[in-house]
């Protein structure tokens, strides 16, 4: 089989986040990065789609007041809370390796559907890029291509603050949309058997084997560069006028 290099990390900033995936989708259309599959966390944050307007989107004030950084998404789709309590990957495949985006959707989602049952959930795949149990999301993706390149992100909850992602999305519940691992399991698996069900559902899922690795000095330098140019500013953040993802 062939390999999945796997990056395993506390996450940075959430604007910190943003700009590394722009910065491996970058490099890996280059041939400078091999396949990734990363797998990390948010602070308390709220992204927003690359298009939608701050101001309307979200409350403000609600984030400001509870410490909530706003960041500019790659993808579109609407504004989402993640917190530490989210477990977060981005896989960079090649599109020929992933067989198209649905195709990709439908094998990454199915797969971490089945392995929930792990942990006693019966979850199912909804398309195009959920993971729910019943009615509720547990899990969700969103992906866009850069070339050759396909980046697929999603996100596992495990135990987020409902009642802080209600607030900050001007939402009086969440709780009849969405579930975690916290509230479908009485006493809920240990943080690290998480992140593992998701890198091996998604290296299962791609029929590879996941080789333990770290960031390049490359992509640190291109994130921070991106970050400074374009996904750290304010301007870039609060415009709504953020490049389109394929």
């Amino acid at each position: 089989m062939k390999a999945l290099r796997l990056l395993r990390d506390e996450g940075f900033g959430a604007r910190r986040n943003i700009a590394l995936t722009a910065a491996m989708a970058e490099l890996h259309g280059e041939g400078r990065v091999s396949d990734t599959l990363r797998i990390y966390r948010y602070p308390r944050a709220v992204l927003l789609g690359c298009n939608q307007d701050a101001a309307t989107a979200i409350d403000l004030s609600e984030c400001s007041a509870r410490g909530i950084e706003i960041a500019r998404r790659i993808t579109g789709g609407g504004a989402v809370y993640m917190d530490r309590g989210v477990v977060t990957w981005d896989l960079l495949i090649s599109r020929r390796d992933a067989g198209g985006m649905h195709a990709l959707a439908r094998r990454v989602c199915g797969a971490l559907a089945a392995a929930l049952s792990r942990f006693g959930v019966t979850a199912q795949f909804r398309p195009e890029n959920d993971v729910i149990v019943g009615s509720r999301k547990i899990a969700g993706a969103s992906g866009y291509s850069d070339g050759e390149t396909l980046v697929y992100q999603g996100s596992l909850l495990y135990a987020p603050d409902l009642e802080a992602m209600a607030s900050v999305l001007n939402l009086p519940s969440v709780e009849d949309h969405v579930t975690s691992l916290a509230s479908e399991i009485s006493q809920g698996p240990e943080e690290p058997d998480v992140i593992a069900l998701v890198e091996s559902a998604i290296a299962d899922a791609l029929d590879r084997v996941p080789e333990q690795s770290k960031f390049s000095e490359g992509e640190l330098n291109r994130a921070a560069d991106l970050f400074d140019r374009e996904y750290g500013r304010d301007d870039f953040v609060f415009s709504g006028e953020a490049r389109v993802a394929a």
